[in-house]
């Protein structure tokens, strides 16, 4: 039996898989993308990239890439802070987002609170 995050499965998919080098975003509008669609304006994705070497000026200007492994353990610890953000702003209307019950709602309050992904 595996175990799968569905939440990661769901936001790689949309923001087209792995991507090693940074890209700027469809809107053209500054925001730069590596990895699993971890937005280089974020200040958890830049500072877990710095934790682990990583200039973001380097990212963006092609002359460094994103590990596979690096851009996972990023990409939890994002969506772990996301989901912390979001069950405590549900808690305060009387909703309780834990659990399998409201795993949909939990995953669709994550997505729309990532700022810069693509909604596609």
């Amino acid at each position: 039996m595996t175990e799968r995050n569905i939440l990661f499965d769901y936001i790689s998919e949309n923001e087209g898989g792995y991507h090693s080098t940074a890209y700027e975003t469809s809107r053209g509008n500054g925001d730069w993308t590596v990895g699993h669609g971890l937005s280089l304006k974020d200040e958890t994705v830049k500072s877990e990239l710095a934790k682990r070497g990583y200039d973001v000026d380097s990212l963006i200007a092609g002359d460094s890439k994103i590990t596979y492994k690096d851009s996972v353990m990023i990409a939890t610890i994002m969506m772990d802070q996301k989901y912390n953000m979001v069950k405590d702003k549900a808690a305060k209307f009387g909703i309780d987002i834990t659990g399998d019950k409201n795993s949909y709602l939990a995953m669709a309050m994550i997505w729309s609170s990532i700022p810069g992904i693509t909604r596609r």
